[in-house]
């Protein structure tokens, strides 16, 4: 729940109450009564708006393959520079076309390697609740790839997704991801770098297990963001059963650096790792780690 909610609904009460004063309305009975409806009327406005948010899915939908959304959206715009080895914050459109365009096939096929390995370890049929947190999310690629997954490999009842979080301080890239995403699940949306991430940017639920996603972003810890508060804030923030699924093309060590700062806690367990190249005839890096705590 965006805390814009209730700022515009205040706002919007506000503006009201000072047309009201403008107009020199007698302070009667009557007009505190009505001001009063006004006010009750403004906070079920922003209940229901909460509501909305909380409420599940009639019939939540897979989003589409990532071949198709690569199809029509990806497009090589000549902004490959631009885009800075996939580092760059991107700020518009034909940006975030272009990084489909360019990375997209290389970052499913990683993907769907290692969601190859995390599920030989989760099963989804025993795991009734499940939550899904994107780091650093972009438009939306690790989760879409892995309800692919999902849709592709198992028979599993999609309203089991209690909840998708998108982290993303893009905010042209986070607006999209939620509107590829926004019929699959309840969708939290969290503009924001990872430096200024608390754990009150975080509700958990214990009996809810999380797939922590971390593709494309670990590699660049400690240059760009501080690796030990996020896993702080996560920490702090995530009770009960979690899986950290963590890929990058560079930098093994960022990987294991940040699996290091959970091995301590209770139910840490080690369950694949790979550094190496692909078989086929592009041979691109891949390195990942998955790792689980709690339960």
């Amino acid at each position: 729940m965006k805390n814009t909610l209730t700022y515009d609904s205040y706002q919007e009460a506000s503006t009201v109450s000072k047309k009201i004063k403008s107009k020199n309305l007698k302070k009667t009975i009557s007009g505190f009564l009505g001001l009063k409806t006004l006010i009750d009327e403004t906070n079920k406005q922003i209940v229901k708006k909460i509501t909305v948010q909380k409420e599940s899915k009639i019939n939540p939908q897979y989003p589409l393959q990532f071949k198709n959304i690569r199809r029509e959206l990806g497009c090589d715009f000549g902004l490959y520079d631009d885009l800075k080895r996939g580092t760059a914050v991107l700020t518009n459109n034909n940006e975030l076309n272009q990084y489909i365009y360019s990375y997209g096939n290389m970052h499913k096929a990683k993907l769907d390697k290692t969601y190859t390995k995390l599920f030989e370890s989760l099963d989804l049929y025993s795991n009734n609740k499940i939550e899904i947190l994107d780091y650093a999310c972009g438009q939306g690629l690790a989760s879409i790839v892995l309800l692919n997954y999902i849709e592709n490999n198992f028979d599993y009842c999609l309203s089991n997704i209690q909840k998708i979080t998108l982290v993303e301080p893009s905010e042209v890239a986070l607006k999209r991801a939620e509107k590829i995403l926004n019929q699959s699940a309840n969708i939290c949306t969290i503009n924001e770098s990872f430096d200024d991430l608390t754990e009150k940017h975080f509700n958990s639920d214990k009996s809810v297990t999380k797939i922590h996603l971390f593709s494309n972003i670990l590699d660049m810890g400690d240059e760009y963001f501080d690796m030990k508060h996020i896993a702080d804030v996560i920490a702090k923030s995530q009770g009960g059963i979690n899986y950290f699924v963590c890929v990058s093309a560079l930098n093994k060590v960022k990987l294991d650096s940040f699996k290091e700062m959970f091995e301590l806690f209770d139910g840490f367990t080690d369950i694949s790792s790979f550094e190496g190249r692909f078989t086929n005839h592009q041979g691109w890096k891949m390195k990942f780690n998955i790792f689980k705590i709690g339960g």
